[in-house]
């Protein structure tokens, strides 16, 4: 389990999501033009919400560690820092989703009544 508390190895663990979105930006950038521009605008935002919170967990990934073994804050003080790390995380990542899901439902037309 040690293998688990190397940084790089926790970071390689979110590639994964990070190539996701980066390939998912280029696809919709690609197909800006067939799409409606709240369409587009909502996916450009999600993908970058989402990446903002990968990058905010990548942040705490490889500082969280630093600031332990330098002594520089009190385990308390680090506790806390990783709450807001995770929390901040969580909600980027969510409200990224949720705009992924609204670009979704954004682009479809509406129906015709029968």
């Amino acid at each position: 389990m040690e293998i688990l508390n190397n940084s790089f190895v926790q970071a390689s663990l979110r590639l994964p999501i990070l190539l996701v979105l980066v390939v998912g930006l280029v696809v919709t950038l690609m197909a800006r033009k067939r799409l409606p521009g709240r369409c587009v605008a909502m996916l450009v935002f999600g993908v970058l919400a989402s990446f903002l919170g990968v990058l905010v967990d990548l942040t705490g990934v490889f500082a969280m560690p630093h600031l332990y073994r330098s002594g520089a804050v009190s385990f308390s003080t680090l506790t806390g820092l990783g709450t807001a790390i995770g929390l901040l995380s969580i909600v980027f990542g969510a409200v990224g989703l949720a705009l992924l899901f609204a670009a979704a439902v954004a682009g479809r037309q509406p129906s015709t009544p029968r």
